[in-house]
């Protein structure tokens, strides 16, 4: 899979999502599965959130982060 943001470090997964996701769900769920997998945690952002509230969408990555 081609991923939005990737840290392997600490096998991090960042998805920005557009409008499109919402009609896709099924997919999106099913390619998270299988990247979490292999070890991988995924998280995702709308697109309007990483836009219009950044401070939340770094705070949620550094809480991922410390996990």
């Amino acid at each position: 899979y081609t991923v939005d943001f990737l840290c392997i470090d600490r096998k991090l997964v960042i998805e920005l999502d557009g409008r499109q996701h919402g009609w896709e769900h099924d997919y999106d769920s099913e390619r998270s599965e299988e990247i979490e997998l292999h070890g991988f945690r995924v998280i995702r952002f709308a697109n309007v959130e990483a836009i219009g509230d950044r401070d939340a969408v770094i705070a949620a990555i550094r809480k991922a982060l410390s996990i």
